[in-house]
């Protein structure tokens, strides 16, 4: 057992040796640790990390949960708030979990936590808090006023088209016109007797 606690110590230390955020829970037995749900369980610590937690919008995240027990198998829930994002089980012996967000935008910026469930037992890590800062309402209102300058451009070119094929169908017009006259005034050839 020492041996084990030994174990996740390096790898939490490991973990912080790099340039991370942590935040670690102690999830045991006493009324200490509101998230508890259960009584009767192992005193072990989860921690969850992130590498980055202020992230500029197609970025990808990671964020990591860990805990020191040993030889049980675990139901992992990652949490956005107080919403359920998603589940996955670990077999026995493993003691680390990733959610990878890619390609993040504003919509997934929020408090992340990991609960972990195994035999009755329940315990939610702290929250690490992910900002996203992003480009969007900038790109559409580019996109909005192209919209708008390429819809005025076509317009002003559609009613430069119609005038000039206007003023050509009245040149046209007055040409027939004229070629009408010019038809009508000339002498008809006169016929000798």
């Amino acid at each position: 057992m020492l041996l084990y606690l030994l174990l996740g110590q390096l790898l939490f230390g490991a973990v912080l040796s790099q340039d991370v955020q942590q935040k670690c829970t102690k999830c045991n037995n006493t009324e200490e640790n509101p998230k508890k749900t259960d009584s009767g369980c192992q005193d072990f610590e989860l921690c969850i990390n992130s590498t980055e937690l202020n992230v500029q919008e197609g970025n990808t995240v990671t964020f990591k949960c860990y805990h020191n027990l040993t030889n049980t198998t675990m139901r992992f829930t990652w949490l956005i708030g107080d919403k359920k994002y998603q589940d996955q089980e670990k077999t026995q012996n493993e003691s680390l979990i990733e959610l990878v967000l890619t390609k993040v935008l504003t919509d997934k910026k929020g408090d992340y936590s990991c609960r972990v469930n195994y035999e009755s037992c329940t315990c939610q890590s702290a929250a690490l808090t992910l900002n996203v800062n992003g480009n969007s309402v900038i790109i559409l209102v580019i996109c909005g006023v192209s919209a708008l300058a390429l819809v005025i451009i076509m317009g002003v070119t559609m009613k430069i088209k119609l005038k000039r094929d206007n003023a050509q169908h009245r040149e046209r017009m007055k040409q027939r016109v004229q070629a009408e006259q010019n038809a009508g005034q000339t002498p008809s050839p006169q016929r000798g007797y």
